[in-house]
């Protein structure tokens, strides 16, 4: 997989967990819970698959290094999402 692509994955995932932190209704229905004194732990996963043009379907044999930044490790924690090996990252 080339760095382009690469750079537009990590920006899809962005993208992704941005609207997550937004989204009105998700955050309403937190707070409902929150009210009712429980403690909202969420795990969101996306698995992303891609086709050539033609169809055909893109080897992901290479690894994929993805940085996350200590901003990003800040957001995932304040939406309860927790990272299983910091040094995976």
């Amino acid at each position: 997989m080339d760095q382009r692509l690469k750079h537009l994955i990590e920006e899809l995932v962005q993208a992704v967990n941005e609207s997550l932190t937004v989204a009105p209704r998700i955050n309403e229905v937190i707070e409902k819970i929150r009210d009712e004194g429980h403690e909202v732990l969420m795990i969101v996963e996306a698995t992303i698959c891609l086709k050539d043009q033609e169809g055909r379907s893109i080897s992901d044999s290479e690894e994929v290094d993805l940085e996350i930044s200590a901003e990003d490790r800040q957001f995932l924690k304040s939406l309860k999402i927790s990272i299983d090996s910091e040094d995976n990252y």
